[in-house]
């Protein structure tokens, strides 16, 4: 894996977040009321989906480092 390859892997998770932040800020400023209910409802959860997804992303750096971090480890002293 070179740098480039790793940058793609940290930064992905950033501007997921990113969007989704500013998805949030928008969503509210978005007038609905005349829209059907279908319409509403599937909105509802778009927007719920939206922020599971939000909330599991932001494990994701986490995750991310975590991983190259063992994949560190391995590479000193296993291989």
């Amino acid at each position: 894996m070179n740098v480039r390859d790793l940058a793609l892997v940290l930064v992905i998770p950033v501007m997921l977040l990113v969007m989704v932040t500013i998805y949030g800020y928008f969503e509210g400023s978005v007038d609905t009321s005349s829209l059907s209910t279908d319409a509403q409802t599937a909105i509802n959860k778009t927007s719920d989906q939206t922020y599971n997804a939000y909330n599991i992303a932001s494990i994701l750096p986490l995750v991310v480092i975590a991983v190259l971090i063992i994949g560190i480890l391995l590479k000193a002293f296993v291989f």
